[in-house]
């Protein structure tokens, strides 16, 4: 009888022992678990800021220009601001549109949300490369800050976009076309 009280102890104390490695192993196996996901979520989005870095800032010289409107010299046409002659310091822009491609990479990680569209006007590859429409100014910010960069300020985008000499349009003075533009030219449109 000894003897076999001995055994049911040893057997308990196995069967107890071999409960413990398992809570034990679970546990360390949950830990592992959330500890990976911890560090793929951080390398996940690294991954995709990196692939929405493209295109390079392009440098755009400190310079006098023109901002404001030549169509408003006399300062009466009150829908565009007077030109004037301002000091516009050195900054760096974006050459290109940013893409659906590229603003949907920072929805992915996280910190941009979806533009304010069917996804049918910003999905699929036949829209990867247009330029996203349907965005907020908060929304564009985010994008901007999530790359590490900043908008342009309206001075800078007007120096960038209309150079030193006041034209109009990036193109010249030439009235926008769909050759030139993404605009809607309907009948309440200002030129």
């Amino acid at each position: 009888k000894q003897q076999q009280r001995e055994l049911e102890i040893a057997r308990a104390q196995a069967k107890a022992e071999r409960r413990v490695r398992l809570v034990t192993n679970g546990m360390l196996f949950v830990a592992v678990l959330i500890a990976g996901s911890l560090s793929v979520n951080p390398i996940y989005k690294a991954i995709l800021r990196r692939n929405a870095m493209e295109p390079a800032l392009i440098p755009i010289p400190e310079s006098m220009a023109i901002i404001g409107d030549t169509r408003n010299v006399s300062g009466q046409n009150h829908d565009f601001l007077p030109p004037e002659t301002k000091l516009i310091n050195a900054f760096k822009i974006e050459p290109y549109e940013v893409t659906n491609e590229r603003y949907l990479l920072c929805v992915k990680s996280g910190n941009c949300s979806l533009p304010i569209a069917l996804p049918s006007s910003y999905s699929g590859d036949g829209n990867a490369k247009l330029p996203v429409v349907n965005i907020t100014a908060v929304q564009a910010s985010q994008f901007c800050e999530w790359l590490g960069r900043q908008l342009p300020t309206e001075p800078e985008w007007e120096r960038a976009s209309r150079f030193t000499d006041g034209r109009l349009w990036p193109w010249g003075n030439d009235i926008p076309s769909p050759e030139t533009a993404n605009f809607y030219y309907g009948t309440d449109t200002l030129l």
